[in-house]
């Protein structure tokens, strides 16, 4: 069992050090990973109200010292977005790299990057046309 966090461990954890027990995006209704000072350990899901400006029920540093704040949940489309860029950054880096040396340091490339990265490619994860 992970060891428990002080209250000051908690307050630190939030974002905005001028307003703790706000999370990210508190200009919307939004859901946030938390974890309980009296919960062991385990994340869970917390909502953010951004009418009552309160925070699994609690207001500013009564909720900063609950809990350890982690950041916001996101969306499945959130998510998909996200691995979509870190996908196309790799393959700029590969591309980069390849450009870089001269087909005969074809060794320079671990076996399989190469067509792994065309393969992707191929699966149509590039930029969605707009």
């Amino acid at each position: 069992m992970p060891h428990p966090r002080t209250a000051d461990e908690n307050v630190a954890s939030w974002p905005d050090q001028a307003n703790p027990g706000v999370p990210l995006m508190a200009d919307t209704h939004s859901y946030h990973w938390a974890i309980s000072y009296k919960g062991g350990g385990t994340p869970v899901v917390m909502q953010w109200d951004k009418r009552q400006q309160t925070f699994a029920g609690h207001r500013g540093m009564e909720a900063a010292t609950r809990y350890f704040y982690l950041g916001p949940c996101r969306t499945p489309e959130e998510i998909a977005s996200m691995r979509e860029d870190a996908i196309r950054e790799a393959i700029e880096v590969i591309l980069a790299k390849k450009s870089d040396h001269p087909p005969s340091q074809a060794a320079y490339f671990p076996k399989g990057l190469w067509e792994t990265a065309c393969d992707i490619l191929a699966e149509g994860l590039r930029a969605p046309s707009k």
